[in-house]
């Protein structure tokens, strides 16, 4: 079990069939594919509708609506941010000790550029859950985005030491902030793995960022 799924636990429910709905969902969210966020979201709804204070369903509830800004899958990128931030509120509220619900702001304010602010909420992130990949992840991004390229790197890094079977995103993003740090021979080693999965896992998407970054890191 992730330390993802332990957080559920954390955040418990008594109600079990709302939980069991979560577990579903987030199983189908952390697919990143279009269809299943859709399916994800209906889940975590049917949660909240059981059990209106479980935060952990609002916090994922509000992750799906900003994954459809974030991987351009939202037809009105405006209201889709605000109702994830609308819903990351209500979560906070409920429970303010949930390591995602920081670092889904985090990645709210990286995509509005309060760098300072987004990098003090992926912060707050890992010191609620040190060993959470993924909150490692985005506070990384958050440090590449404000021009702290050296230490997205580390950080990364040690995302992917926690979570080894990470997502392919993270080649990605360690790719990206390794040709901005100037370490080149390693960006394209990382960038190639990129290409490689990308193409095992029959994904457009990444393979045409990883031979963007590709080409940049063997022009430099």
């Amino acid at each position: 079990m992730d330390r993802r799924t332990r957080n559920i636990w954390h955040s418990a429910t008594d109600n079990f069939e709302a939980w069991g709905h979560t577990v579903r969902g987030n199983i189908l969210f952390l697919r990143n594919e279009k269809d299943t966020n859709v399916r994800a979201r209906e889940l975590f709804e049917r949660a909240i509708k059981l059990d209106p204070k479980y935060s952990t369903a609002w916090t994922y509830l509000a992750w799906t609506h900003w994954y459809d800004v974030w991987l351009g899958w939202s037809v009105t990128p405006e209201e889709s941010t605000k109702k994830a931030i609308e819903l990351a509120n209500k979560a906070k509220k409920l429970d303010d000790t949930q390591a995602e619900v920081h670092s889904l702001f985090s990645s709210i304010y990286v995509h509005q550029k309060q760098y300072e602010k987004s990098i003090a909420e992926g912060e707050k992130g890992i010191a609620i859950s040190p060993n959470n990949s993924l909150c490692h992840a985005y506070l990384a991004w958050a440090l590449h985005n404000s021009g702290r390229f050296e230490e997205a790197v580390e950080v990364m890094k040690r995302a992917m030491r926690l979570s080894p079977y990470y997502p392919i995103w993270y080649l990605s993003n360690l790719g990206e902030a390794l040709t901005m740090a100037g370490q080149y021979e390693e960006a394209i080693s990382v960038n190639q793995q990129l290409l490689e999965r990308s193409q095992k896992e029959k994904d457009p998407f990444w393979a045409s960022a990883a031979h963007e970054w590709l080409a940049i890191g063997y022009s430099m």
